[in-house]
C-alpha cells in the first residue's frame, strides 16, 4: 500500500475541471439486515498500520450504535470500525484504541444538519500514530493516539461490522483514502465536489461510493471496489436534490480543495 502525505498543494490542485452534475441518490439501510458488500477489496483498502482518511455523508434514522465503514477481523487493533453511536456521539476503532466523540448531538432530526436537512458529513483520519474526527470540515475534539494497530485486509463492508451494528438510515459518498488528509484539506473540501480528472486525487483515492448508478466504486481506480447489497440494501433514488457545482476558477483563487458533493 503505498502511503501518502497530504498536503496544501494537494488542497491547491484539486480546483479544476468541475461540472455541474445532479446529485440525488443515496444508499439506504434498514438497521436490521442490510449492508454492502465491497468485492475486490483485498490488497487495495489501506490496511495494516498504513495512513488513511475515511469520509461519508450520513442522515440517519435513528442515532444508535450503526456502523458507516467496517474492514479487518474482530480481533484486537486489527479493525477499522467508522460508526455512530448511542447517546449522539461517535466512536472509531481498531477493535480496542477506541476515540469516542461527544460534540456530535442526536443527528436523527430531519430539521437537523448543515442545510437545515438531516445530512451530516464525517471524516476520520489516522496518520500511523494518531486519529482525528472531522464533523461537517471542522475537528471534533482532539486526536486519540493509537498504538500496534494492523487492520487485517478482510471484511471490507459499508452499513454494518460482523454481523452487527446495523446502520438505519441513508448513507452517501464515501470516500477512502490512502493519505492522512490534513485539516485543511478536510476543511476546504469537505462539501465540494471531487474532481476525478486530478492526478493527486488519482493517486490518493482509493474508493468513492455515490450511489448514483449503483453500488459501484467511482474513483480513478476503475471501479476495482464495486460493492454487493446484502439483505434489502436498496439506493433512494429521490434522497438529494439537484446540486450545482461551484465556480472553478472561485475555488482556484481561494484555495480550496475538491473532495466532496455538497447537500442541500
Amino acid at each position: 500500500m503505498k502511503k501518502l502525505t497530504a498536503s496544501a498543494a494537494l488542497v491547491l490542485a484539486l480546483s479544476a475541471g468541475l461540472t455541474e452534475r445532479t446529485d440525488a441518490a443515496a444508499l439506504s439501510l434498514d438497521g436490521i439486515d442490510d449492508w454492502v458488500e465491497i468485492t475486490n477489496a483485498a490488497g487495495v483498502i489501506p490496511s495494516g498500520n498504513a495512513p488513511f482518511t475515511t469520509s461519508a455523508w450520513v442522515n440517519p434514522d435513528v442515532h444508535s450504535n450503526s456502523t458507516i465503514t467496517f474492514w479487518g477481523n474482530q480481533a484486537g487493533n486489527q479493525a477499522n470500525g467508522f460508526r455512530l453511536r448511542d447517546g449522539g456521539r461517535t466512536r472509531h476503532y481498531f477493535w480496542g484504541n477506541d476515540h469516542d466523540t461527544t460534540g456530535t448531538g442526536d443527528i436523527s432530526s430531519d430539521t437537523s444538519g448543515p442545510n437545515g436537512d438531516g445530512w451530516h458529513q464525517l471524516a476520520i483520519v489516522w496518520d500511523g500514530s494518531q486519529t482525528q474526527w472531522y464533523w461537517n470540515g471542522a475537528p471534533l475534539e482532539g486526536p486519540r493516539a493509537g498504538a500496534g494497530i494492523n487492520v487485517a485486509d478482510a471484511n471490507h463492508r459499508i452499513g454494518s461490522r460482523l454481523d452487527a451494528e446495523f446502520f438505519d438510515g441513508l448513507i452517501d459518498d464515501i470516500t477512502v483514502w490512502g493519505a492522512a488528509l490534513s485539516a485543511e484539506d478536510i476543511a476546504g473540501g469537505w462539501n465540494q465536489p471531487i474532481d476525478y480528472s486530478n492526478p493527486d486525487v488519482q493517486a490518493a483515492l482509493i474508493a468513492h461510493y455515490d450511489f448514483e448508478n449503483g453500488f459501484g466504486d467511482v474513483s480513478p481506480l476503475g471501479g476495482s471496489q464495486d460493492g454487493v447489497a446484502i439483505g434489502g440494501a436498496i439506493i433512494d433514488q429521490n434522497a438529494n436534490s439537484p446540486i450545482p457545482e461551484p465556480s472553478a476558477v472561485l475555488l482556484g483563487l481561494l484555495g480550496f480543495g475538491v473532495f466532496l458533493r455538497r447537500r442541500r
